[in-house]
């Protein structure tokens, strides 16, 4: 075997690249407190006014971002079009945020207004093509902090909570395991919370967390090819299949899954190369859930990791699998600074080789989760600021189960300060019946986002 140069620099890119996984897992969202105060702003002079005060601690970011999407789909999804998929999708996002620091008192706002055009082909149960215009405003995230000194934070808040470090979905999460990362230019959905966040420690944080409303989530749930473009969101797709199609046949739809208020309890703690978080949650008139996560740094280019929950419901019969999730990954960040992570999820009640419609059906026993059968393996390599200002993530799902996949590539641009382009393409295969092979087999997204 032929002994690897040493090139220099490179166990720090590999350092970097490891405690960067690492505050994501911890800081994205479920370490609000300490997060809020490493971003506010210096500050304002003791003898300023209180005009000059707020005025200081005022931000504000504009972006318009605007994307096209075109399907490429088989014969038979044209014929038929059981999913309703649009041939193409033209959008454009204005996307404003402001926020406000006023000593102890932090305020922010995420506005939003979308202009949305598609064109589709007659669905099943349809006797013409159409096209379909309209335009929303919405308010996708906002909230409200308030700092009690250093060690305590209150927050009510419609905001995309997230966490862990897992890039398939994160199976901890009971709110929305759906973390977006097949896409991070479509914004997910934000849910309304109410969270206690207290730090006792410089190793510990306790969060208390109240879903208090649905907010944003379920208002769009039409098949979105830029959210599913990349990725996930197949649930969504097939279960609004599966609901057409029963509605057609049978004039009674498949039920809507309700939203339910749901409470968790979250401990994280974050150590010298390692960090673990549990997660203690209840939905109303449904099941508890414990779940938890956690990061090894086993070397300084390896960072070895888990996550998992499991529901308190005990299966009425042997027939009834266990409501159980589980995820490990393993990210290795390589000399120049790219990192390939590799993961396996595997989702005890999840649904085995029936055709994907007959998979709806038990959909709806797992709230939110978007993908719908058992075994899942992704291989994944990002690289940042190639050449200096682009981003590459080549991205590879295989449901193990049905042996369809998903491979995608996301390209980021970035020309100049204000301007990134984006282009990811997509490729779907499977049979007749599996997950990915119900979606298109080919699917182009191009993005334009200005910044000012």
């Amino acid at each position: 075997m032929r002994a690897r140069t040493a090139i220099p620099g490179a166990a720090t890119a590999r350092g970097r690249g490891r405690r960067r996984i690492a505050a994501l897992a911890l800081c994205w969202c479920c370490a609000p407190a300490a997060r809020a105060q490493a971003a506010a702003a210096p500050p304002a002079p003791a003898d300023a006014t209180l005009g000059e005060e707020l005025g200081h601690g005022f931000y504000s970011r504009y972006n318009v971002f605007g994307y096209g999407v075109y399907n490429g789909l088989s014969k038979p999804q044209s014929d038929l079009n059981l999913l309703d998929i649009p041939r193409s999708e033209y959008e454009l996002d204005l996307r404003p945020d402001f926020s406000l620091t006023f000593r102890q008192l932090e305020l922010g706002l995420k506005p939003r207004l979308a202009m949305t055009h598609t064109e589709t082909d007659a669905a099943f149960g349809d006797r013409y093509d159409r096209s379909d215009s309209r335009h929303r405003w919405y308010l996708n995230e906002a909230y409200v902090r308030y700092r009690f000194g250093d060690r305590l934070t209150a927050v009510y808040a419609r905001e995309n909570l997230q966490w862990g470090p897992a890039s398939l979905l994160s199976a901890s999460n009971p709110f929305n395991p759906n973390n977006g990362k097949n896409n991070p230019n479509i914004e997910l959905p934000g849910l309304d919370y109410v969270r206690l966040v207290a730090i006792p420690g410089p190793a510990w944080t306790l969060s208390l967390i109240a879903n208090t409303g649905s907010g944003r989530y379920g208002k769009d749930d039409a098949y979105s090819p830029a959210a599913n473009t990349g990725a996930l969101g197949v649930a969504v797709s097939i279960i609004g299949l599966a609901t057409r199609f029963v509605d057609t046949l049978t004039g009674k739809p498949l039920a809507s899954p309700v939203f339910q208020k749901t409470y968790a309890a979250k401990l994280d703690y974050t150590g010298e190369g390692r960090y673990f978080s549990v997660i203690a949650s209840y939905r109303e008139h449904d099941a508890g859930r414990l779940g938890a996560f956690g990061g090894w740094d086993a070397s300084d280019a390896l960072l070895l990791y888990g996550e998992g929950s499991v529901a308190s419901t005990v299966p009425l019969s042997r027939d009834q699998p266990r409501d159980i999730r589980l995820l490990a990954g393993a990210a290795y960040t390589l000399a120049g600074g790219a990192t390939v992570t590799a993961e396996y999820f595997s989702n005890h009640a999840g649904c085995l080789r029936a055709p994907v419609i007959l998979c709806a059906a038990t959909a709806w026993v797992q709230p939110q989760l978007p993908l719908l059968r058992r075994r899942y393996e992704l291989l994944q390599y990002v690289d940042t600021k190639i050449g200096g200002n682009t981003n590459v993530l080549l991205r590879l799902i295989r449901d193990a189960d049905d042996r369809s996949y998903q491979a995608s590539v996301n390209i980021e641009y970035e020309l100049g300060e204000h301007w990134q382009l984006y282009l990811t393409p997509t490729l779907s295969n499977g049979s007749v019946g599996s997950e990915f092979g119900t979606l298109p087999k080919r699917a182009v997204f191009l993005g334009a986002s200005y910044t000012f």
